[in-house]
């Protein structure tokens, strides 16, 4: 069955798209293409849907998670009485909060920074959600807060300037604890496997301000 040109030109445009995507490649784009084109049409429709439901999607008032239909704006892990309130754990990205969260152990709330201080890269702590983490901290007054940078070196210098932030905002009384360095030195988060996570997290060492 030949293509016309614009039958073509859909395709094109599709793989385009999709090796933008991280870790797609052209050829990788390609394949994923046909494979879309050969999924039935309702198959077809349900991926649509799902990509543009994205649109709707918000991020957390609180925490920065993603929330969607919430008129309270607050994800479902804020909303849920639950969990441990005394404890947040600070994250560099959403990946991150996802992949803790599929362990099961950590049962508290979360912060997600949207990044990290990075200089070479142009940024810096205005550019994550830092002063919205201060605040919230100051007036929640959690009894611990998890530093769950990943362990390079963008994610260290975070790590210590939010130390020093909390100290000079006076928050010294506050538990301040991160992963356990079982963690390989240049990974990240979203690649480890749940067994090396959840002790990571069962092994986080305290941090003096």
């Amino acid at each position: 069955m030949s293509m016309g040109n614009k039958d073509n030109n859909v395709l094109s445009c599709l793989i385009s798209e999709l090796s933008k995507l991280p870790g797609l490649g052209e050829r990788s784009a390609e394949r994923l293409s046909f494979h879309i084109l050969k999924m039935s049409k309702e198959a077809r429709q349900n991926l649509t849907q799902s990509i543009l439901s994205l649109n709707e999607v918000k991020l957390c008032n609180k925490c920065f998670n993603i929330v969607s239909n919430n008129s309270l704006g607050l994800c479902e892990i804020c909303n849920n009485d639950s969990r441990d309130k005394s404890i947040i754990c600070v994250v560099e990205q959403l990946e991150d909060l996802w992949k803790i969260e599929k362990t099961g152990v950590y049962k508290g709330l979360y912060h997600v920074l949207g990044g990290v201080i990075s200089p070479l890269e142009g940024k810096s702590a205005e550019d994550i959600t830092l002063k919205q983490l201060i605040l919230r901290v100051k007036s929640a007054r959690p009894s611990e807060i998890i530093l769950s940078t990943n362990p390079t070196v963008e994610g260290d210098t975070t790590l210590l300037y939010i130390q020093k932030e909390l100290s000079w905002a006076g928050l010294k009384n506050i538990k301040i604890t991160r992963l356990g360095r079982g963690l390989p030195s240049g990974t990240t988060i979203e690649y480890l496997n749940r067994p090396i996570l959840v002790d990571a997290l069962k092994e986080r060492k305290e941090q003096v301000l």
